[in-house]
């Protein structure tokens, strides 16, 4: 993906998508599907619009998946379509369906924050949110019940301190929309993180790994 995203090509990707200039771009990415928490971030959604009304959330992935074959993945989409709608947010909400990389680059470089609100929790290990801290957007993540050591709250993410729980949503996502040092940090923090973890990175691990190990022996 992409990551140097212009200036002009971000505000062009918020004007496409509806985000004035006192909005706040929140988006998810990743495979949909009933784990991954999005029945509580729509719940919280319209406590979240009350701190920041400009708010408008991206769900940014597809439906259809192994784990979720076409059949279920389009019920479930209805579903998370009447819930917004039932909560009073269907106009702050894109359903997107699943994109190229250059377009899933494009929209994170255009985010102000992103929410990961999985209902077993988040670690290191998943790409959506190596992809959201690469991109340096500040990060919201319910922590599982053995928490990653790598993630630590205020530095590299902000902690959802409970799962399957619309008011912890709000809570961790307010925290991103009203402290800009805040988003600052995580930017920051999320981006070094991310850099451990890219192919290189991963690549010279695996062989000073094999060095050390033909050299013990």
């Amino acid at each position: 993906m992409d990551r140097a995203a212009s200036p002009a090509a971000r505000a062009e990707t918020r004007r496409r998508l509806g985000v004035d200039g006192g909005g706040f771009l929140l988006v998810f990415f990743g495979f949909v599907h009933p784990v991954k928490g999005l029945r509580y971030l729509l719940d919280a959604l319209p406590a979240l619009r009350t701190v920041r009304p400009g708010l408008r959330l991206v769900v940014a992935g597809g439906f259809t998946s192994q784990a979720l074959p076409e059949g279920e993945a389009r019920a479930f989409r209805h579903e998370l379509e009447a819930l917004a709608a039932e909560r009073g947010v269907a106009g702050a909400v894109t359903f997107t369906g699943y994109l190229p990389a250059p377009e899933v680059s494009a929209l994170l470089a255009a985010a102000d924050g992103a929410v990961l609100p999985f209902t077993a929790g988040v670690s290191a290990r998943s790409g959506a949110l190596l992809a959201a801290l690469a991109h340096g957007v500040p990060t919201a993540v319910t922590v599982p019940d053995e928490p990653d050591p790598r993630l630590r709250d205020g530095e590299n993410v902000a902690a959802i301190r409970a799962r399957r729980d619309a008011a912890a949503i709000a809570v961790a996502v307010r925290r991103l929309i009203v402290d800009a040092a805040l988003r600052g940090r995580l930017a920051a923090g999320g981006r070094s993180l991310a850099a451990g973890h890219t192919w290189p990175a991963v690549a010279g691990a695996h062989v000073r790994l094999y060095e050390r190990v033909l050299a013990d022996a």
